[in-house]
């Protein structure tokens, strides 16, 4: 978690004649998100599209599928205000961004796009593709659904889940 922008930013590096689009979540580019600046400042040409959920995704999704929906310190909305034990239900989390991309990229010397619902995904993309130097393309997605195909806890790579069962 947190190595995509990273290595976007040396894919590049590699094959400066090439389109490199870095896909990641909201989590994950917090871990690195430093490099924002890396990519402005030496424009390093990096796509980046953001799938925000406002949770740590992967997190969340074993926590539903192995531990019966118990969440724990995954919602990244998630205040002194919310609920001591908040589980998360649907509705009751604040609708601000936090933190809001787009602002952090445009503190970073780059654009920053964001889609909110589905009609906006191309535009998004089309726009933010067309674009000289690196882009954050954030698009908002359901908190609640899930990435597959994943790996199932203490299984092989032969033992692939496609969707749930």
């Amino acid at each position: 978690m947190g190595f995509g922008l990273p290595a976007a930013m040396g894919a590049w590096m590699g094959r400066p004649d090439r389109q490199v689009i870095c896909i990641t979540g909201d989590g994950s580019i917090q871990m690195n998100i430093q490099e924002l600046a890396t990519c402005s400042l030496n424009r390093i040409p990096v796509k980046i599209a953001v799938m925000n959920n406002s949770c740590l995704g992967m997190v969340r999704q074993w926590q539903e599928l192995y531990w019966n929906a118990n969440y724990s310190k995954t919602c990244l909305k998630q205040s002194a205000s919310c609920r001591e034990r908040c589980r998360e239900p649907r509705g009751l989390c604040p609708n601000a961004y936090w933190p809001d991309l787009v602002g952090v990229a445009e503190a970073n010397g780059m654009p920053g796009l964001r889609a909110e619902k589905p009609s906006e995904i191309l535009p998004v993309l089309k726009e933010g593709l067309g674009m000289d130097g690196p882009v954050l393309m954030e698009f908002m997605v359901d908190k609640y659904a899930n990435i597959y195909p994943m790996v199932s806890l203490g299984k092989p790579l032969d033992h692939i889940i496609f969707g749930r069962t």
